[in-house]
């Protein structure tokens, strides 16, 4: 069986808002980013953890070809599948990549989908 084995949790800092910008010799594709977050989902176990942190700002843009920036617009449908249970304090800076918890959604409980 060549298949990976599912994690408790996946960890991306200041990555994934490069994918699929052809930055890094990667191929071309505007939703690089959230194949990525989708690829996290399906690597971890249910009740998988996500430590999250991208670029957020006022903003949703793409600086091209460097990185994305994402806003209260974007973010969640980056982190699509995920509920957001935890943030570290913003620092100042201008491209601030605030560290963001996420669980996965298949391991809440009805009555916490329904709440969030």
């Amino acid at each position: 069986d060549e298949s990976l084995p599912a994690f408790d949790a996946v960890v991306s800092f200041s990555s994934v808002e490069h994918s699929g910008l052809g930055r890094y010799g990667d191929a071309l594709n505007p939703w690089g980013d959230i194949q990525q977050i989708g690829r996290a989902w399906c690597a971890t176990k249910p009740g998988g953890v996500m430590l999250l942190g991208v670029p957020i700002g006022p903003v949703d843009k793409v600086w091209w070809n460097a990185h994305r920036h994402y806003n209260d617009a974007s973010l969640p449908h980056l982190t699509a599948n995920w509920r957001q249970t935890w943030q570290g304090e913003d620092y100042d800076h201008p491209d601030k990549h605030p560290v963001m918890l996420f669980v996965r959604e298949d391991s809440l409980s009805p009555t916490e989908a329904t709440t969030s």
